[in-house]
């Protein structure tokens, strides 16, 4: 009896230990940060745009590309579940076709409640309906130039990263100082490179506005990839839009670093 009551104690220990490490996996794969291109949208897959979607883990704002606008809003996100919106779009006038696929593509995010990744790709649902699939872009730190620049009358910071290094100037006119980004510096880098929506980088509002009158050191954060640059409005150094916030300061931390 002492036997199978001690069997029965181990097993329900294991059981609740492998419940437990279940949900922890659970729990840390599923995670939307980054961006992702929309495959298919309803079944359809001869889509005639370039439809995209953009998580932020840490602000939980979602944003992207509907056909002809870009949208964005806040999103929930419970263990599976997901909620979107409200969203709000831009209201650029396109032709009918174009038109079409983004009404149908709003149309179906506001149904969104549940999402689940399958073979790489991210899975948008209604209960057990799949409404949307999307493939994540991977980021690689090589295929971007990041520039972040500050500066009053008197103080100046610039500090560019590309090709693996990073070039510091603390003085107008001053040779730039060279430093090789780490392995674990690039990783960062690109996690919160994926985690910004570029298109929307110049429609970014700043917290505050103490540059306007020296306040503050008055900043802006571009990116160039594939030739196109993305630049933000003017900001406080060292108050970004939290869109940015990660970003900005693991260059910092980089530039700072002896």
């Amino acid at each position: 009896m002492k036997i199978t009551t001690f069997y029965l104690v181990i097993c329900s220990l294991l059981t609740c230990t492998s419940t437990k490490t279940a949900k922890t996996l659970k729990t840390q794969t599923m995670h939307l940060s980054g961006t992702y291109s929309i495959i298919t949208l309803n079944g359809e897959t001869n889509l005639i745009s370039e439809l995209s979607l953009t998580f932020n883990d840490s602000t939980k704002q979602v944003s992207g590309y509907s056909g002809c606008n870009r949208f964005s809003g806040s999103y929930e996100v419970s263990e599976d579940s997901l909620k979107l919106g409200p969203l709000a779009s831009t209201r650029r006038a396109c032709m009918p076709k174009y038109n079409n696929i983004e009404t149908r593509m709003l149309e179906t995010l506001s149904k969104i409640n549940a999402f689940s990744f399958h073979e790489g790709n991210l899975v948008l649902k209604h209960d057990s309906s799949n409404l949307i699939t999307a493939k994540k872009i991977t980021t690689r730190l090589s295929e971007y130039s990041i520039n972040y620049s500050a500066l009053t009358r008197g103080s100046y910071l610039n500090y560019t990263i590309e090709k693996g290094k990073i070039f510091s100037q603390n003085q107008r006119g001053a040779k730039p100082v060279e430093k090789f980004i780490s392995d674990e510096e690039r990783v960062l880098l690109e996690k919160a490179i994926q985690s910004i929506d570029l298109n929307s980088l110049n429609e970014l509002e700043p917290p505050t506005k103490a540059f306007q009158y020296d306040g503050a050191l008055a900043a802006t954060l571009s990116i160039t990839h594939n030739g196109t640059q993305y630049k933000t409005p003017v900001f406080d150094h060292g108050s970004p839009n939290a869109a940015i916030k990660d970003l900005v300061g693991i260059v910092l931390e980089i530039a700072q670093r002896k």
